[in-house]
């Protein structure tokens, strides 16, 4: 096997654990793509939670909120844009579709 080769599977092996995951509910299957999202300081920063029959609430972690690198949180933002277009896709790939109403709760 080429050098090459072996680094790809290694690189696409999480790809592949999501696409193996057979979970009823489509929330579960499209998150489990969305987590790869590449991220600001690879800390993934968000916590979701299912709720209802077809929901999910995302919001930051404060864990992993490192506040002198988020001056005016843009990172945070585009990694959760990043987040957010993974698991349309995810979701849109089993025919599903993806509203996102931002910022609901009046929550920044």
């Amino acid at each position: 096997m080429a050098i090459g080769a072996a680094c790809s599977s290694k690189a696409n092996a999480p790809w592949a654990e999501a696409a193996r995951c057979k979970d009823r509910d489509p929330r579960i299957r499209a998150l489990r793509y969305a987590i790869l999202a590449p991220n600001v300081f690879n800390v993934h920063p968000w916590i979701a939670e299912l709720f209802g029959r077809g929901s999910l609430l995302l919001r930051a972690d404060p864990q992993t909120h490192l506040s002198e690198n988020y001056a005016d949180d843009m990172q945070l933002v585009v990694s959760f844009g990043t987040f957010l277009e993974l698991l349309r896709m995810a979701a849109s790939e089993e025919g599903y579709d993806l509203r996102v109403d931002a910022f609901q709760n009046g929550e920044a």
